[in-house]
């Protein structure tokens, strides 16, 4: 096994121990129906401390979600390293993966106080009238041209 990979089973294996609530968040990677929240830290600390330091959105898998963390006083985290990471998750196709990754690495070194990912799944807008008859008039069309393409492959595999 190569030295990446070595550090790689050992941060796994380090962050896993470290999941607590947050287990149910990785495992094996498998996203819930519906809208849903997580939370690292104390949520108390949330209401009782100043603004968030860290807010960021992005989506994933269909889901739009915003991530909001709090630093606490003594996190060895600067206002760049801050901006750094939300570049980071801005551009990231995995959101939710490598937010949930990121605040469970943040939450063991005990840089935040609390942190909160909130993902909503966009209900699909109702289709209009119209639109709703031209999709039934394309599927007649293409119902139609089935049964002829049909008709002619039987006429010319009984000539």
């Amino acid at each position: 096994m190569n030295r990446s990979r070595k550090a790689a089973a050992a941060a796994a294996i380090i962050a896993a121990g470290y999941m607590g609530s947050a287990s149910a968040q990785l495992g094996t990677y498998q996203l819930p129906n519906n809208n849903f929240s997580w939370r690292w830290g104390d949520e108390n600390q949330r209401h009782n401390s100043r603004l968030e330091d860290l807010r960021v959105s992005g989506g994933e898998a269909g889901f739009r979600c915003d991530l909001t963390a709090g630093l606490s006083p003594g996190s060895r985290l600067s206002s760049m390293d801050v901006r750094q990471i939300e570049q980071k998750l801005n551009t990231a196709l995995d959101f939710i993966y490598q937010s949930t990754n990121l605040m469970n690495q943040l939450s063991a070194s005990r840089d935040i106080d609390w942190a909160t990912l909130t993902c909503q799944r966009p209900e699909p807008k109702p289709s209009s009238d119209e639109e709703k008859a031209e999709h039934e008039q394309r599927a007649k069309e293409k119902m139609q041209k089935e049964v002829e393409r049909r008709r002619a492959h039987q006429q010319s595999s009984g000539n």
